[in-house]
């Protein structure tokens, strides 16, 4: 039997073309099947600020990318603002959005921040300075359920007109059946009794029915601006100390362990 050659002799076909490779058609398998054709997925385009062509520019970069930051998302922002504000350099009103979010556990949802003359103070370290501000978020009554049940609360609160009927049992035996509606206590949400009567429920029951929701700390100074209840849904308004923060590189971090009730 002859040594087969290593390299290519005369009148031979080359190697890289019986492989395929290195010629028009190199796409194709041994036996003349198509090889699949790689497809690759069109780049998302940039996401356009609003206002990025405006003199506002600059403050609502800051603005989107802290909330982004704090949020954990992308945001839908919206801003508004007149001639007079253009000439001080602020921004009348700035609001970021997120169609939803969690907070330990809980599903938030059209959760809004606002933030008013919003600015950027010049000076050695620039300063992003903005006030009053304020987050609304709204919780349904089956996001309320699904958070009771996932966290095991010995509870059951009911989204009213009137308020927030918590009640506690197993199954379908339920007491106390408490109208509570929402307070700040400290850095923490709670639930208070709307009825006298209630203060008079047995200590062991009543532990269960008011008091301290299993939630994170609200930020230092935080104080309930607005309550709307319905059936089935509850949207608050929780108003915020202003913003004053040097403009650095950890501003986004800054704010969200700030807001974050860190």
């Amino acid at each position: 039997m002859a040594d087969e050659q290593d390299t290519d002799g005369p009148g031979s076909v080359p190697r890289d073309e019986e492989a395929g490779v290195g010629r028009e058609g190199g796409g194709r398998e041994g036996g003349g099947r198509e090889a699949p054709d790689l497809e690759f997925e069109e780049p998302e385009p940039p996401r356009a600020l609003p206002g990025a062509d405006s003199p506002f520019a600059p403050v609502l970069w800051l603005v989107d990318r802290v909330a982004t930051r704090v949020f954990g998302q992308p945001t839908t922002l919206r801003w508004s603002a007149t001639p007079a504000d253009a000439l001080r350099g602020e921004v009348e009103v700035v609001t970021v959005g997120v169609p939803a979010m969690r907070m330990a556990g809980l599903r938030l949802e059209r959760v809004v921040g606002r933030v008013e003359r919003a600015r950027i103070q010049p000076g050695l370290v620039p300063r992003l300075r903005g006030g009053p501000v304020s987050v609304k978020a709204t919780v349904t009554q089956e996001s309320v359920d699904r958070w009771v049940g996932s966290a095991n609360l010995p509870l059951r609160l009911e989204l009213t007109a009137d308020g927030i009927l918590s009640s506690t049992g197993i199954g379908s035996l339920r007491v106390g059946h408490v109208l509570t509606e929402l307070e700040v206590g400290g850095r923490w949400l709670r639930l208070r009794p709307r009825q006298v009567a209630a203060r008079e429920l047995p200590a062991s029951i009543r532990q269960f029915l008011v008091g301290n929701l299993p939630l994170p700390p609200l930020p230092a100074g935080a104080r309930l601006a607005h309550v709307a209840h319905a059936p089935g849904e509850l949207a608050v308004r929780v108003a915020l100390e202003d913003i004053d923060e040097a403009i650095t590189p950890g501003l986004p971090g800054r704010m969200q362990r700030r807001l974050g009730g860190r």
